[in-house]
């Protein structure tokens, strides 16, 4: 029997993960285990395929539903690769629907209070400096509302994976807020961001210098907030590029 019998559909993308595959795909990686090896695990799985004997040096069979086929080992490496989008974070943010129990939020954050955004951006930079695993637990509390307890490691890489689409994502709808920031050129300088002072800037951006309304700015929708900030910067760079042309 050829293998070329044998047809499966995988996902082709972090989007067309379903829950369950997304569940099995950051249990993988949030064990360590090597890329390549998760793309295979996954491809197994999610074609439906499970390795009955080995044929030869070169050969296994292999069972989908009720039938068995005799495929190249070098074949299913070749086939794996049909994940390979698993080997990058995914630019646009996906998470799981729910852990333990636990619903999640919007996973592109709507309506979700710009203050919750402010607090989960801080403690996500807090956790790139420290590796402090209590930012990944109060980042959980904001995201899985009702979550408490120490984050396990899937439930970590569920949320690095998360934050970091989120922020790819908004940095192409909010493109003139999120600009590139140029690198240092001295590579031992560090270079972390100052969030309280981003934070109060931001906030103040918004209230007018007005703490009166400061409240209501930190309760108001995450996409509305950003939306604002992101045409104050525009118009800033718009009245910069005016003045320089004088």
């Amino acid at each position: 029997m050829e293998a070329s019998f044998l047809s499966v559909n995988v996902p082709a993308s972090w989007q067309e993960l379903t829950d369950k595959q997304l569940y099995y795909v950051y249990c993988l990686l949030g064990k360590g285990i090597p890329t390549e090896r998760v793309m295979m695990y996954a491809f197994m799985r999610f074609a439906g395929l499970y390795v009955i004997k080995q044929h030869s040096e070169e050969v296994v069979i292999v069972r989908k539903g009720n039938k068995a086929y005799p495929i190249r080992k070098d074949d299913l490496q070749f086939a794996a690769l049909r994940l390979d989008f698993l080997s990058q974070p995914s630019d646009f943010p996906v998470r799981l629907n729910s852990y333990k129990g636990k619903s999640a939020v919007d996973a592109e954050l709507h309506d979700f209070p710009f203050g919750h955004y402010l607090q989960v951006e801080n403690y996500f930079q807090a956790y790139l400096q420290t590796g402090n695993e209590e930012c990944i637990a109060a980042i959980a509390s904001f995201l899985y509302p009702n979550y408490n307890g120490k984050p396990d490691k899937t439930m970590t890489y569920n949320i690095l994976s998360w934050v970091y689409g989120i922020k790819r994502h908004f940095s192409a709808e909010f493109s003139e807020l999120f600009r590139a920031v140029p690198q240092k050129s001295n590579e031992n300088e560090e270079d972390y961001p100052d969030m309280k002072a981003i934070t109060e800037a931001e906030i103040r951006a918004l209230n007018g210098g007005d703490i009166t309304k400061t409240k209501e700015i930190l309760e108001a929708d995450t996409w509305g907030a950003l939306a604002e900030l992101n045409a104050k910067a525009r118009e800033a760079e718009e009245l910069n590029s005016l003045r320089s042309r004088h």
